[in-house]
């Protein structure tokens, strides 16, 4: 959930950002340029927390399958392939 916000969180920078920069008369390629650039630079300050959030999730995640997998791994030949 919390990779789903930060998605959303970025993707609304960048469309801010390109109405702003599309307002100050930059068109084309220059517009995707500094809209990326900028929307980018902008996320590293604003988005620091959701960023953080992001992190810990994946963390905490990666860990969950790591215990489940040493714990599998710690049952007898046979019961892991079982269903309860």
């Amino acid at each position: 959930m919390a990779l789903l916000k930060y998605t959303l969180l970025r993707l609304a920078v960048l469309a801010v950002t390109t109405g702003v920069l599309y307002l100050v008369n930059l068109r084309g390629w220059a517009l995707l340029f500094a809209a990326f650039l900028a929307s980018g630079l902008i996320s590293i300050v604003l988005l620091s927390r959701a960023r953080d959030e992001v992190s810990t999730s994946l963390v905490m995640r990666r860990q969950r399958i790591h215990e489940r997998m040493a714990s599998a791994d710690d049952e007898p030949d046979g019961q892991a392939d079982r269903e309860p």
